[in-house]
């Protein structure tokens, strides 16, 4: 437990995650990591092995902004507006 996890350990566990279960504590689940693994890849296995080496979580790791921006031509009501 206390030996630092290599690569193919952490892509092994991030694999083995339920695609479609919850999301977990930073607000994905699963397939989010498993979908975009070639992306995050870096900064996942970084963040794990700096965890077990340093013993400290990076600050705001479980926070996350989620902004849905609507397609303008969807949300605008042409009858609404005033000329």
């Amino acid at each position: 437990m206390a030996a630092m996890p290599l690569f193919d350990e952490i892509k092994d566990a991030s694999f083995s995650m339920n695609a479609d279960g919850a999301p977990g504590p930073d607000g994905f689940a699963g397939h989010f990591y498993q979908h975009f693994w070639d992306i995050v890849y870096v900064d996942v296995v970084s963040s794990v092995q700096e965890f077990f080496y340093t013993g400290i979580l990076i600050l705001n790791i479980n926070s996350n902004i989620l902004v849905l921006i609507p397609k303008i031509s969807d949300c605008i009501n042409k009858e609404a507006i005033w000329w």
